[in-house]
């Protein structure tokens, strides 16, 4: 598993923020840039499809969080992943953000 990702991963499992040239958690989510590929429902781990995935490096991504968390689910598409992440349902229980696409910006 490459770096970046990998340190991506172990902010997103402790619910802390963290970003990366190109990938990113805000604790609750995951993004491959600006897309959306990880969310924490409960106790359950929802990922992307890898079919779903418009890059080499994003499916890189979505492959290695899927390693991570060996009970993850797959959602079919971006916006099954943001109906997750809106409903408001976490690591810890706090209210998720609107959920909308972000976009990622390397430099902070």
């Amino acid at each position: 598993m490459r770096k970046n990702i990998a340190s991506v991963i172990d902010a997103f499992h402790s619910q802390e923020r963290y970003q990366d040239k190109t990938c990113r958690t805000d604790g609750e989510r995951i993004y491959s840039y600006a897309l959306l590929i990880a969310v924490c429902h409960g106790s359950t781990v929802y990922v992307l499809d890898p079919s779903e995935s418009p890059s080499r490096t994003t499916t890189g991504h979505i492959r290695a969080v899927m390693a991570a968390f060996p009970g993850h689910r797959l959602a079919g598409e971006e916006a099954s992943l943001t109906r997750l992440a809106t409903d408001g349902a976490n690591y810890g229980g706090s209210e998720a953000s609107n959920g909308a696409r972000e976009d990622f910006h390397a430099d902070g």
